[in-house]
C-alpha cells in the first residue's frame, strides 16, 4: 500500500483552509470562446464499463479546437463509487477522455481509498485542478502541448476525508 503524502490539516482544529494556489486570469477575446463540440454518439465500450456502481459520469460531446487540441469519447467524471457503495466526489468534476476517467476511477478505488483508511477516515472528496484545457506544458508559451489539451491529464490539489481532514497535495 502507498500512503497519501502531503500536509494534513483539520479545518475544525487548526482553522486552516486548503491552499488552492493561483489560477491564471481567464482569457478574453476570441480565444476565450468555447471550443466547437459535436453531439455525443452512442456510448463507447469504455463508457459502458463505467457503470453507476463504479463511477458517476456524464457523456460529453467530442471537443474540437483549432490546432492540435481536442478529444473524443469525453466524459465528465463527477464521483467514484467504492466497492462498499461510498462515493468519492471530484470537486470540481473533471472533463476527461473516457479511458483516462476509467484509470482515475481505478486509482481512487485501488490506491486512494485504502491509503485514506490508513489515516483513520475514508476519502470523501478529491479536490481537482485542471482537467481538459488547451495549453502548453506547465503553461510555458512555445512548449509542447500538454496532455490536458487532449483530456488525458488531471491536476490534483488535495483529498478531503470524511472526518473533515484535508490532505493538501500542492
Amino acid at each position: 500500500e502507498r500512503p497519501l503524502r502531503g500536509n494534513a490539516t483539520s479545518p475544525k482544529r487548526s482553522g486552516k483552509s486548503l491552499k488552492t494556489g493561483t489560477q491564471p486570469p481567464p482569457k478574453s477575446g476570441p480565444a476565450a470562446e468555447a471550443p466547437a463540440q459535436t453531439p455525443p454518439a452512442t456510448p463507447s465500450a469504455c463508457q459502458l464499463r463505467l457503470t453507476p456502481d463504479v463511477a458517476l459520469v456524464r457523456s460529453q460531446p467530442s471537443i474540437t479546437e483549432p490546432g492540435s487540441c481536442g478529444a473524443e469519447d469525453v466524459v465528465r467524471l463527477e464521483a467514484v463509487v467504492l466497492s462498499d457503495g461510498q462515493r468519492v466526489a471530484l470537486a470540481p468534476a473533471a472533463t476527461l477522455r473516457c479511458l483516462m476517467a476509467e484509470a482515475v476511477a481505478r486509482w481512487i478505488r485501488e490506491e486512494v481509498a485504502p491509503a485514506a483508511a490508513t489515516l483513520g477516515s475514508s476519502a470523501r472528496t478529491i479536490i481537482t485542478g485542471a482537467s481538459y484545457e488547451c495549453r502548453e506544458r506547465d503553461g510555458v508559451p512555445g512548449a509542447k502541448l500538454s496532455e490536458h489539451g487532449h483530456a488525458n491529464a488531471l491536476d490534483l490539489r488535495g483529498v478531503t476525508l470524511a472526518n473533515d481532514t484535508t490532505v493538501d497535495l500542492t
